[in-house]
């Protein structure tokens, strides 16, 4: 399984984005989880939480799921 570390995780514009070290995951959304990709910033996140470790455990979930890649904090 491929392995990717968070580069960093801030707020903009009311969301919580968490930015990964490398890559390119326009087809988060399929994983069903409420999870998006912002191209501009590079980064996932998500509209409807504002906890920041909810966010991140949503992200790793649909990360795995769709692309089978592990997000590492």
């Amino acid at each position: 399984m491929n392995k990717i570390q968070i580069k960093s995780i801030y707020k903009k514009n009311s969301k919580i984005y968490v930015k990964p070290s490398y890559g390119q995951y326009e087809m988060i959304y399929r994983a069903a989880k409420g999870v998006y990709w912002d191209k501009t910033e590079k980064a996932f996140y998500m509209n409807d939480l504002i906890d920041e470790k909810d966010v991140i455990l949503n992200i790793k979930v649909a990360l795995k799921q769709e692309y089978g890649i592990e997000l590492l904090e």
